[in-house]
């Protein structure tokens, strides 16, 4: 029987490499077999390997590396070391497929919670913007409402309210008049069929801006000039001192109209 017989497979490893005049470093660098796989090769640690199919592999790698005899050394490792392939048995399988799936599924578990909590975050915070997105459209950002009059700094040129102004003491068997509501020279009437943006200036002064909202009626009244700009115009029909004028603009574009008294 030769000397490798005779003495252990991590033995004749050692021996061979040494022969040689290589370190294990080095045999690292040219098998790509780390060096703890080797130490423990040469040492017959088993355990340290991951697995018995893997210390067959690298001990093929490393006698044919030597130029030994890798189907001795095989042969010698499957039969001396009573070499067993892994089964459901093993207890290197035993201990640690099940903290693998463990983790897998500890995994799955935290990623889809965190989706479910930025999906919950999203709704609330799209519910949020809806609320106020509707309460604006309801209430035309507090400018005015159906029917009413868009509110205005009464000035020399502009009558938002009439004038409250005390009739004249009249002979008690003369009947007594109620006095007649103001006229003013503009009168327009905005009808929205859609959803449209309107901006209201007159005198230097913006009057309102805000969205008009279809269902509603919207009067505007004046006796100085008033200019009316916006988008989707084609959306809003206008009546004009009492008058049907068609629609506020022609096309979804930005629009600007100067009503003069």
């Amino acid at each position: 029987m030769n000397e490798e017989g005779r003495i252990g497979i991590g033995e004749t490893l050692k021996r061979a490499r040494e022969e040689k005049g290589l370190s294990l470093q080095e045999v690292e660098t040219r098998t790509f077999v780390l060096r703890k796989h080797l130490e423990a090769l040469e040492e017959e640690k088993w355990k340290d390997i991951p697995g018995s199919s893997y210390a067959l592999g690298y001990l093929k790698i490393y006698s044919k590396f030597l130029q030994l005899d890798e189907a001795g050394l095989v042969e010698r490792f499957k039969k001396d070391l009573i070499f067993k392939p892994p089964d459901r048995r093993d207890p290197e399988r035993v201990t640690r497929k099940p903290v693998v799936k463990k983790t897998v599924k500890k995994a799955v578990k935290k990623a889809r919670s965190q989706m479910f909590r930025k999906l919950l975050t999203g709704l609330v915070v799209a519910t949020v913007f809806f609320i106020g997105f509707f309460f604006l459209l309801i209430t035309g950002r507090g400018q005015f409402f159906i029917g009413q009059q868009i509110p205005v700094t009464p000035t020399p040129d502009i009558v938002a309210v009439t004038p409250t102004v005390s009739p004249p003491t009249l002979p008690e068997e003369e009947e007594i008049l109620a006095p007649e509501p103001e006229v003013f020279v503009l009168n327009l009437r905005l009808i929205p069929e859609d959803l449209a943006w309107l901006e209201v200036r007159s005198a230097g002064r913006n009057i309102f801006t805000g969205i008009l909202i279809p269902g509603k009626e919207y009067v505007l009244r004046s006796h100085s000039l008033l200019e009316l700009s916006g988008r989707d115009g084609d959306r809003v029909r206008l009546v004009l001192n009492e008058q049907e004028e068609g629609l506020l603009a022609e096309g979804g574009e930005a629009f600007t109209r100067l009503f003069r008294p």
